[in-house]
């Protein structure tokens, strides 16, 4: 799966990154900001107010959706990979 970055560790807080830097992913949720079936990618609003977060069609099509909506309510664990941060585990509310 490839993740890019929308930010970095930085823009965390500090309790996400432990879980981050630990391997150990905490379930969010957050709404649909948008997402382009044809590029590939997308952003969740994060409840919490925190920064946009990327997801990746691989993520998608892992949960077995078709798709996401603009404002369609998800769960999703944040993983990172090479270096970047992103959207796994997604499951729609």
């Amino acid at each position: 799966m490839s993740c890019y970055l929308h930010g970095n560790l930085s823009n965390y807080k500090a309790d996400d990154k432990a879980f981050l830097i630990q391997g150990v992913y905490e379930m969010l949720s957050g709404k649909v900001k948008w997402f382009n079936y044809k590029k590939g990618y997308g952003f969740i609003t994060p409840d919490e107010g925190d920064k946009d977060v990327f997801v990746h069609i691989t993520a998608v099509r892992e949960a077995q959706l078709r798709g996401l909506d603009e404002g369609q309510a998800i769960s999703y664990e944040l993983k990172e990979e090479n270096g970047k941060t992103c959207a796994t585990n997604l499951t729609l509310k």
